[in-house]
């Protein structure tokens, strides 16, 4: 039986971010745990064993220093996704911090493939 990873989603309920989810929710070593609220979201970091945090792009910058705080904070070394607008600046407060940026828009095959790195799942290609 395969493992079964808990994936924190932060992101609006919007037919683009369907989409983007689309191929992990085919998924089915992967459990979605989809929020609307950073509120939400550190609950979940405390509450659930979480294995990757994914950001969706309309998720404000304070909001994605919120959840890096949090993980911080929670003293969790969970790999956090951030996906961002094509020439979206990045936030200041996010130096310094280690996390993977996405630029969208991109293929769901390539956010799949991306968690699968996270997870330790696949290596990176040379």
């Amino acid at each position: 039986m395969a493992n079964l990873f808990s994936i924190l989603v932060l992101a609006q309920l919007s037919a683009d971010n369907d989409v983007l989810l689309e191929s992990l929710l085919k998924r089915y070593d992967l459990d979605l745990i989809r929020v609307t609220t950073t509120n939400a979201a550190r609950v979940a970091l405390h509450d659930v064993a979480v294995s990757v945090v994914i950001v969706c792009p309309e998720t404000p910058a304070t909001a994605v220093t919120s959840i890096l705080d949090a993980i911080g904070h929670l003293g969790l070394k969970t790999p956090v996704i951030v996906l961002r607008i094509a020439g979206t600046e990045l936030s200041a407060d996010w130096k310094r911090r280690t996390f993977a940026i996405l630029r969208c828009p991109i293929l769901p095959r390539v956010l799949s493939r991306t968690l699968d790195i996270a997870l330790g799942l696949g290596r990176l290609p040379r």
